[in-house]
């Protein structure tokens, strides 16, 4: 299932290159403000907190809805045409979330205190909490994907820039980059036996700002069973 989700987006990958979108734009700033990435016909709010698994942590959104005019109604949701009030924030499926938010709180489930799991301004577009990893080390860990970059230099943070990928230790309220900027981030895995996780990116090497087959794949795997997280490079098929 990975594989074919892996091959359609990279499909789409090429798909937005071909249509002359590029996903890199080079020489300028990369890095805005947030308030000039955060939609004007958006609001900002707060998701209800949800737990994974049984771990001793909470984890509120932070993220936008829209808001739409209809004559003289206003409606909220991620669909103009239809009349709802729809204020969710991403969606939360077993030990993992998806949606389009600004940040995470962190709550420790016998504590009042929430600490925002960033101060960057970023949109993080999936979360996975590894259960397998957790239920036998105890260790709390997130791996993110994220927008961090405007590398389109088009003013928004979204699908049509550069994917990052980022680690968190919920108990740790870390943030860690692990790709390489402007390095798309294709896929990732985790292997239970090794407590290895497995990535793979793609560089633009020509830099025309667009990602193709005549690009640089990178192959990365880093161990989890220590404390110290650093990735490896190597080359399966050398």
């Amino acid at each position: 299932m990975k594989v074919l989700l892996s091959l359609l987006m990279f499909t789409g990958i090429l798909s937005c290159s071909q249509n002359g979108d590029r996903q890199v734009v080079y020489g300028g700033d990369n890095l805005s403000s947030d308030s000039s990435l955060q939609d004007s016909s958006a609001i900002l709010i707060a998701g209800l907190p949800f737990q994974f698994d049984s771990s001793k942590y909470l984890l509120f959104t932070k993220g936008e809805v829209a808001v739409y005019k209809r004559g003289s109604k206003l409606y909220f949701g991620s669909d103009s045409q239809s009349e709802s009030f729809d204020f969710s924030v991403g969606y939360r499926n077993l030990n993992s979330f998806r949606g389009s938010v600004h940040n995470f709180y962190i709550q420790h489930i016998d504590s009042s205190e929430s600490i925002p799991l960033t101060d960057q301004t970023v949109r993080i577009e999936a979360a996975e909490f590894l259960n397998e990893h957790y239920r036998n080390t105890g260790a709390s860990i997130l791996i993110l994907e994220v927008y961090d970059q405007d590398t389109n230099q088009d003013h928004k943070l979204n699908h049509l820039d550069v994917k990052a990928l980022y680690l968190s230790q919920l108990d740790q309220v870390s943030f860690i980059k692990l790709t390489t900027d402007l390095h798309q981030t294709l896929d990732w895995n985790y292997i239970e036996g090794q407590q290895r996780l497995y990535l793979r990116t793609i560089e633009d090497r020509n830099k025309d700002g667009e990602f193709t087959g005549e690009d640089e794949f990178h192959y990365y795997y880093m161990s989890l069973s220590g404390s110290s997280h650093s990735l490896v490079e190597f080359n399966p098929i050398k």
